[in-house]
């Protein structure tokens, strides 16, 4: 099944000039979506790569370690957009339980 970041990647693949443009501006670009912050943290996945966020907390840990994220958005490339994608979906995941904790 096709999702939002599968859609993501497409549009950036197609044209990777806007991987930039989708990473600086989350909120109105169509693959920004790859991107988002991580949940916990105020900081998007290379912003915490850079050493941003909580440094203490599990996640970013877990990321700082992940030899797979560039620490500059420069960096990132078509072929890691998959694997910003499958950290995306996990943060979701994380996002829906938030939401029914707090219900």
């Amino acid at each position: 099944m096709t999702d939002k970041y599968d859609k993501a990647i497409e549009i950036l693949s197609d044209d990777p000039g806007q991987i930039k443009q989708a990473w600086q501006n989350i909120a109105s670009h169509p693959a920004g979506c790859l991107f988002n912050m991580v949940p916990g943290i105020h900081a998007c996945l290379t912003q915490i790569k850079k050493g941003l966020g909580k440094a203490d907390h599990p996640l970013a840990i877990r990321v700082r370690g992940d030899e797979r994220i560039p620490a500059n958005e420069k960096d990132i490339t078509i072929e890691m957009l998959p694997m910003f994608a499958e950290y995306q979906r996990e943060f979701d995941l994380l996002r829906e339980a938030e939401n029914d904790e707090q219900i």
